[in-house]
């Protein structure tokens, strides 16, 4: 009936009629409802590029299929709702029509998340710079809790288009702001309950800041704490992690810009993640857990062979709970092996530490003995050399 009355009124110019009705759909909260008012959503965006009066329809359609907390229905074509968002994401419009265009689209996207969507974002013709800056606006306005938290879910889901390379933060002056409007986001959920939807993307948004060397730079140093959420960080398998594990250059800056007590925790992390590590990452991984086996942090590896023992633990019980002929067991069995064997390694490079004592201790105590039997020979030469000197012996 929407549809019909909409494709009646719309080509002769009275628009009335479907608006009306749609303020009336917009207060029923129906699965079906909602399902068919996103239908006629789309319908109203193919005839929206011509007449500018029907974006007032189009909200009102986008509310009724996605203003329920019950659930939304499945995003059809994204490019519908991605220029329904270019059109409502500027501060002028946001001003005047309100943030709700922009948080119903965050939200469809982040609840109907896939590859294929990611990959629809990232070839879809955005204006980059206006839509940096536009997300720098959204991320740090604490005004709008739900939409600046929205704001931080969807960045996963743009890690093609923003993250790929350094190409959307070209300007320095952006980067620098979108890495602190990101932070100013992170602060505020860090600050309250642990949500795993807003830790994930947190963790995620780490993650593709540190790979590009414009944006890390200004990272502040107490946002790299996010590499400790753990269980969290393992079982990432976003672009922005595989990108990480990858670049030799995040563990010396984490280190210098640190202090080193950011390096423990993304050392943790690479060893868990050590059977995807290329050799480069691999040998660096291995020489600094060295450098920290003989100093003061010695003790931080007995922490990474316990967090070894923890995941351990919880992937064999996993495989117990499931049947033997269950699909995933092959490669769980296969996750447990790489995990236990770099677990092997980290043990080997904590050995290394003990040898290196017992052999400090053995060189230290046969340096005493030769400074002693020195010593003892040096006393007999004068003793004799005084006796001769009594005797009157020459």
């Amino acid at each position: 009936m929407l549809e019909s009355i909409f494709r009646q009124n719309t080509p002769s110019g009275d628009i009335t009629g479907p608006v009306e009705v749609l303020k009336l759909v917009v207060l029923l909260q129906r699965e079906q409802v909602r399902i068919k008012s996103y239908a006629l959503f789309r319908i109203i965006m193919g005839f929206v590029k011509s007449d500018d009066r029907l974006w007032p329809s189009a909200r009102l359609a986008m509310e009724g299929a996605y203003s329920s907390t019950d659930g939304i229905p499945p995003t059809g074509d994204l490019n519908d709702l991605l220029d329904f968002l270019c059109f409502h994401i500027s501060p002028r419009r946001r001003a005047t029509i309100g943030d709700e265009p922009v948080y119903h689209v965050f939200r469809s996207i982040v609840i109907n998340a896939s590859v294929e969507k990611r990959r629809g974002l990232a070839a879809y013709n955005f204006d980059i710079p206006f839509f940096v800056d536009a997300m720098i606006q959204l991320l740090s306005n604490r005004d709008n809790m739900p939409l600046q938290r929205m704001s931080l879910l969807i960045l996963p889901e743009l890690d093609d288009l923003l993250f790929a390379s350094e190409a959307a933060f070209g300007d320095s002056r952006r980067a620098e702001e979108f890495v602190l409007a990101w932070s100013t986001a992170v602060g505020e959920f860090l600050r309250g309950k642990s949500i795993p939807q807003t830790d994930i993307a947190s963790v995620n948004g780490l993650l593709a800041i540190a790979n590009l060397p414009c944006l890390r730079v200004h990272l502040p140093p107490e946002r790299w704490d996010l590499v400790y959420k753990f269980p969290v960080i393992l079982y990432l398998d976003s672009p922005s992690m595989r990108r990480c594990i990858q670049n030799p250059d995040i563990l010396p800056f984490v280190k210098q810009s640190t202090g080193g007590t950011g390096a423990l925790g993304w050392l943790g992390m690479l060893w868990m993640m050590y059977h995807s590590l290329p050799k480069s990452v691999r040998a660096q991984l291995e020489e600094e857990t060295r450098v920290i086996g003989s100093g003061p942090r010695y003790f931080d590896l007995d922490s990474y062979v316990s967090l070894f023992d923890s995941e351990l633990d919880r992937l064999q019980a996993r495989i117990g709970r499931l049947e033997p002929l269950d699909q995933s067991v092959p490669g769980l069995r296969s996750e447990l092996d790489e995990m236990a064997r770099a677990k092997d390694r980290l043990v080997e490079i904590r050995k290394e530490k003990h040898e290196r004592k017992e052999r400090a201790k053995r060189e230290r105590l046969s340096s005493q003995r030769q400074d002693r039997q020195v010593s003892l020979q040096s006393e007999e030469g004068r003793v004799g050399s005084q006796l001769r000197t009594f005797l009157g012996i020459t």
